[in-house]
C-alpha cells in the first residue's frame, strides 16, 4: 500500500509545480470602472538601459487584485520575470515594489513606475540593483498589445490558502481523492503544503515543499531552493527531456505537447502534455502521462502501466478548487 500512495503523491509532488495553460473561455474582466483599467493588460515596447547602452523588448501583464484592489502584474526583461504589486496609484501614474525571482540573487532593491502619455504609450521607469549589485536603469514607452493580460507563462495560481482536490480512478472503477492546501509562503519561490486524503491505502496526510516561480517550478526534498529534485522551465519546447537522478532514484521527463485539450467533468483546459517515467528503489515505478496548466496547476494523470494490480491508480484528475 505504500507503492500506491507513493505512485500518487510522487506524480502531484513532481508535477503539481509544473502546470501549462489557461482554462479555455476563461478572462480576466474588470467589471467595475476603476481609474487603473487604461494601465490594465499586455504592454510591449523596446526600452533603453542607460547602465549598458544597450536597448532590449520589455513586456508587461498588467491586472487587478480582486481582493485587496490592487494592481499586480509581471515584467519581462532580457529573460527574467519580475513580478510587481502597487504600492502606491496616484493621478497618472504607478509606483510598484518589485520581486525578483531569479534564485541566484541573494538581494535585489529595485523600482518600477509607469505613466501613461497624450498618446496612450505607457512610459517606464525601471531602475535598481537586480542582483548582488548588478544594476539597471530603464526608460522608454511601451505601446498596448492586448486589453486583457495574457498570463499564460505566467504562474497564477501559488498562493496561500488555494485548494485543490483530485478524483483517483483505480483499473477497477474504484474512487477516492486527494485534497492539497497550500500553506505556507515563504518569499522567495518555495511553498509548503498539507495533503488529505479519503484512500483507503493513505492513512497520513503528509507535508511537501515545492519551488514555483513565473520561471521555473521545481519539487524538492526540503525547503532550501538550492536542493530541487526535479525542475521544469517554461521557455520549455516539444522534445525537451528533463532527467534527475538522486541516489538510486530517478525521474525522466519528456515534454511531449504544448497545447492538449482535456475535459474533465464538463470543464475544459488547455494544457501541456508529459510523459513521466519514475523509478524509484527497490522497486517502485511509475510511467504515464500528465496533464498541466499554467493557471490551475495539475490537472490529469493517466497511468500507461496496466500490469499492476486492479486497485491501482488508473486516473487523477482535478475536480475541485477555491479560486
Amino acid at each position: 500500500m505504500k507503492n500506491m500512495y507513493l505512485f500518487f503523491s510522487g506524480i502531484l509532488f513532481l508535477l503539481f509545480s509544473i502546470s501549462g495553460c489557461e482554462k479555455s473561455g476563461d478572462e480576466n474582466t474588470n467589471t467595475i470602472p476603476d481609474a487603473r483599467d487604461p494601465y490594465l493588460g499586455n504592454w510591449q515596447g523596446v526600452v533603453t538601459d542607460s547602465s549598458k547602452s544597450t536597448q532590449d523588448t520589455l513586456t508587461l501583464a498588467l491586472v487587478m487584485q480582486t481582493d485587496n484592489n490592487l494592481a499586480e502584474g509581471y515584467v519581462t526583461f532580457r529573460h527574467n520575470v519580475y513580478k510587481i504589486i502597487e504600492k502606491t496609484f496616484g493621478t497618472g501614474f504607478f509606483s510598484f515594489s518589485v520581486i525578483n525571482y531569479d534564485p541566484n540573487c541573494t538581494s535585489y532593491s529595485l523600482s518600477f513606475i509607469i505613466s501613461l502619455d497624450n498618446s496612450g504609450k505607457l512610459i517606464i521607469s525601471f531602475k535598481g540593483y537586480y542582483c548582488n549589485g548588478l544594476g539597471i536603469n530603464v526608460s522608454g514607452t511601451i505601446v498596448k498589445t492586448g486589453g486583457v493580460a495574457d498570463l499564460s507563462h505566467i504562474i497564477t495560481f501559488a498562493r496561500t490558502g488555494h485548494i485543490w482536490t483530485w478524483r483517483v480512478t483505480q483499473f477497477d472503477g474504484g474512487t477516492c481523492s486527494f485534497t492539497y492546501t497550500m500553506g505556507k509562503d515563504f518569499g522567495n519561490g518555495v511553498y509548503k503544503f498539507n495533503m488529505s486524503t479519503d484512500c483507503a491505502w493513505q492513512t497520513f496526510g503528509p507535508i511537501g515543499y515545492w519551488y514555483a516561480t513565473p520561471q521555473e517550478w521545481a519539487d524538492m526534498t526540503d525547503s532550501i531552493p538550492a536542493h530541487r529534485y526535479t525542475n521544469f522551465r517554461t521557455d520549455a519546447k516539444v522534445g525537451t527531456v528533463y532527467m534527475t537522478v538522486n541516489g538510486q532514484d530517478s525521474v525522466i521527463n519528456t515534454v511531449e505537447s504544448l497545447d492538449d485539450l482535456v475535459s474533465i467533468d464538463n470543464q475544459s483546459y488547455h494544457c501541456i502534455r508529459i510523459h513521466t517515467y519514475q523509478f524509484h528503489s527497490p522497486s517502485y515505478r511509475a510511467n504515464g502521462l500528465c496533464w498541466c496548466n499554467y493557471q490551475y496547476g495539475f490537472i490529469k494523470f493517466e497511468n500507461l502501466d496496466t500490469s499492476g494490480p486492479t486497485t491501482a491508480v488508473h486516473y487523477e484528475e482535478l475536480i475541485a478548487k477555491n479560486y
